[in-house]
């Protein structure tokens, strides 16, 4: 299953996409990323150099990610949000500066492949 990368994404050197990968449209992603299997980068968010996504993340629209920072999996970044730090496993962060909020109890069915379309289901503790 392959990765879907959208319209006027700007990729710079060296990154490495998993599988079944959504990058939406207007993102940018700097050079030396890494980013897991079944992950989602909302539009227009933006990933600066040297960072490491892990599998299963969401990465909310107009987020933005500074450089050398892990986002462990299974974390969700809330839409608008800037992370300054690395995150914890199964957890939800948003706010400027994304600060931890919830952490996930359980992820069901992950990440679903239908045509082109990316879905999550998730439960929070």
């Amino acid at each position: 299953i392959g990765s879907i990368i959208q319209a006027n994404v700007f990729l710079s050197e060296n990154i490495k996409i998993g599988k079944c990968v959504k990058v939406n449209v207007g993102c940018q992603i700097h050079h030396d990323v890494q980013i897991g299997d079944y992950t989602i980068l909302g539009p227009k968010s933006v990933v600066l150099g040297d960072t490491k996504i892990e599998k299963d993340c969401f990465i909310g629209s107009s987020a933005s990610i500074r450089n050398k920072i892990t986002v462990s999996s299974n974390t969700f970044l809330k839409m608008g949000s800037i992370l300054t730090k690395s995150t914890d496993k199964n957890s939800v962060y948003f706010g400027y500066p994304a600060k931890y909020q919830k952490k996930i109890c359980k992820i069901k069915g992950i990440f679903l492949k239908i045509s082109t379309y990316h879905s999550a289901t998730f439960a929070i503790k």
